[in-house]
């Protein structure tokens, strides 16, 4: 997959990894607002020199969003679109495709339910199975395009079910000791040398098995087989939340995509009562993540999976960023996670910032779009990475009855105080984000309540400093001047 290796630092240079990655972030803001951005008008707008390792990005980008099905046809189409780029776009579609299955009409993938519970691999059920797979056509090494079977120890590829520059996750089917389907997250091929990013792995397993919640996909295991480093968790048959907030939006434009979420189809007043709970029971998990002392620094849609068979079945994914909030040894980056979602102190850099108000800030931000389907900012396109981060910090939020009129005032109070820019102003926990959460939903008084006038005005006063202290010397002038004026009449 697409991405930079040290070495690649190294010879392409910051200047040109900051310049692809604000591309990128604009490239994908568009493709997700609807507005079909190409490639190729990306490409014009960086020198030669640029142009190969914003392709890079871009390319993978592209086929993550749109989701199209990786097969030879596909490979084809953009060597043809892109003659010049050639040898990247054949790389990447090894990459990531020499892992596919041999045939759609395999007949382990039609039997594939039998094997979904835990349970022990008795010799009798291993022979099943093994009689169900072509011996020829599992192999351990690099395959061609799309023509066999793939194992990775004792996991046995399915399907991938999403990719990016931080690697692969495939349903996968544990062999042994026990047969289950598993989610399976692999560094991508190249990287098994780099110790960086297989240490940023091993550590997102260990800090994800430390918490212990339902809504918390479990950790089976972490390793290096078959020079692959990989790492087993729970599998989660649905859909992300940002994918569920792309079906609604593009249902109601008339535009609806084939597999739909029921949240996508739901009418208005179910929609958001479903959302709250989920959003709450979401805080909760949350909490025990802090409780574990963690900070996941990562909240977003993205990262929480809705089960398509359980109506209550909600996860929170992804310790990537996840900090250990004991470990005084480990200095956070300036800026770790998805901007539109970072709290103010976080992109401004703060020192000794509160990485859990935070992360309740990001919390806010994305039951902010669930509930309204839009963003609480209006990003201008043509900005920095390091501008938008100071455009976002500086920004006051719009306010989701702006989007959503019928809003009650006391759901749209407790979204803007998890949101809300100090973080003394923010709920002091997770828990009793959900604690107001579960108020509103039964009908009690939440203990969030719209800015007053006057905070209103003080928070205006913030932004305007040197007009508040022109207008006290003002306001002290004049009221001299008339207590000097009553002096002398008394006098």
């Amino acid at each position: 997959m697409p991405g930079y290796s040290r070495k690649d630092r190294k010879s392409i240079g910051l200047e040109t990894i900051h310049r692809v990655d604000l591309l990128c972030d604009r490239f994908e803001d568009q493709f997700r607002d609807g507005k079909e951005p190409k490639i190729e008008d990306f490409l014009g707008l960086v020198s030669n020199a640029d142009r190969p390792a914003l392709f890079k990005e871009l390319f993978g980008l592209e086929l993550e969003l749109s989701g199209r099905k990786i097969d030879q046809k596909l490979q084809e189409e953009y060597r043809r679109r892109f003659a010049e780029h050639r040898e990247v776009v054949d790389d990447i579609f090894l990459q990531t495709t020499d892992l596919e299955m041999a045939t759609p009409h395999d007949p382990l993938g039609s039997r594939e339910t039998e094997f979904e519970k835990e349970s022990p691999r008795s010799d009798a059920l291993a022979e099943t199975i093994d009689l169900k797979i072509d011996a020829a056509a599992v192999q351990t090494d690099r395959s061609p395009l799309g023509t066999a079977h793939r194992k990775i120890g004792s996991y046995l590829l399915m399907e991938r079910l999403g990719f990016g520059s931080q690697g692969d996750v495939w349903k996968a089917l544990q062999m042994e000791p026990i047969v289950r389907t598993v989610a399976l997250k692999l560094l991508p091929t190249g990287t098994e040398f780099d110790d960086d990013r297989v240490e940023r792995l091993r550590k997102e397993a260990e800090r994800a098995s430390r918490v212990g919640h339902a809504s918390i996909p479990a950790i089976y295991e972490f390793g290096t087989a078959n020079g692959r480093t990989f790492m087993a968790m729970q599998l989660v048959d649905g859909f992300s939340l940002s994918a569920v907030i792309r079906q609604r939006r593009s249902r109601l434009e008339g535009k609806p995509p084939a597999d739909l979420h029921r949240l996508a189809v739901a009418n208005e007043s179910d929609y958001l009562q479903t959302v709250v709970n989920l959003f709450s029971r979401m805080a909760r998990a949350l909490g025990e993540v802090h409780g574990a002392r963690l900070a996941h620094r990562d909240i977003k849609p993205a990262n929480m999976l809705l089960d398509r068979t359980h109506e209550d079945g909600v996860f929170l994914a992804d310790f990537g960023l996840a900090r250990d909030l004991d470990n005084i040894s480990v200095r956070p980056e300036a800026i770790s996670g998805t901007l539109i979602y970072m709290a103010p102190e976080k992109l401004l850099g703060t020192k000794g910032a509160d990485d859990i108000r935070a992360d309740i800030y990001s919390l806010g931000v994305s039951l902010f779009e669930t509930i309204t389907l839009e963003r609480p900012f209006n990003v201008p396109e043509n900005l920095t990475s390091m501008g938008k981060a100071y455009f976002l910090a500086t920004t006051e939020p719009k306010r989701p009855r702006d989007f959503r009129p019928s809003l009650t005032r006391d759901l749209e109070a407790v979204v803007m105080k998890a949101m809300d820019r100090p973080p003394s102003g923010r709920y002091e926990s997770a828990n009793a984000f959900a604690d107001d959460l579960d108020r509103w939903q039964n009908g009690d008084p939440v203990f969030a309540r719209p800015p007053s006038v006057w905070r209103k005005v003080a928070r205006k006063a913030l932004r305007r400093r040197f007009e508040l202290v022109v207008s006290g010397l003002i306001l002290t002038i004049v009221l001299a001047f008339f207590a000097t004026r009553t002096i002398i009449q008394i006098g």
